[in-house]
């Protein structure tokens, strides 16, 4: 019981990292794109 707790966390914790890392980016990517957009707007007015 306790050894299939330990490889299924194990696995969790390698798909779980590259996952939280790309999310993680995905959302600064969103937020700066999100900013850069509301600057440029009322910029060539």
């Amino acid at each position: 019981m306790q050894f299939y707790r330990k490889t299924r966390k194990g696995f969790g914790e390698t798909l779980l990292k590259p996952l939280a890392k790309i999310f993680i980016y995905i959302i600064i990517l969103m937020v700066i794109i999100f900013l850069v957009g509301r600057l440029d707007l009322p910029a060539p007015n």
